[in-house]
């Protein structure tokens, strides 16, 4: 499976579920996902916990810091960018420890 179908079909079931089941919220939650699919689709030679990694900071930073998106374009498209740079240096730091004790 490619990373697009893969970053879409988890959005469209959530999507899906969301229009059969009235859930309060709908437009953050599927705003997180949408974010979180962005670095799916950017790390294709990332581990799953990688990813879920980068899921994670990118839905902290969507959260936590939309002030500092002004002027940066779209906050999800940042959020997944500065996520996808956090988890790619956090592999690189780990690599690193781990080649330094051995």
């Amino acid at each position: 499976m490619n990373v697009v179908l893969a970053s879409a079909l988890p959005i469209f079931s959530v999507a899906l579920v969301f229009h059969f089941i009235p859930v309060t919220d709908t437009n953050l939650i599927l705003g997180i996902l949408f974010t979180a699919s962005f670095v799916g689709m950017s790390a294709a030679n990332f581990t799953l916990f990688e990813i879920v990694l980068g899921g994670g900071i990118s839905t902290v930073l969507f959260l936590n810091i939309p002030p500092l998106y002004q002027g940066l374009g779209g906050g999800m498209g940042t959020s997944a960018f500065i996520a996808v740079l956090l988890t790619f240096g956090l592999r690189k730091l780990y690599e690193k420890t781990l080649k330094k004790a051995k």
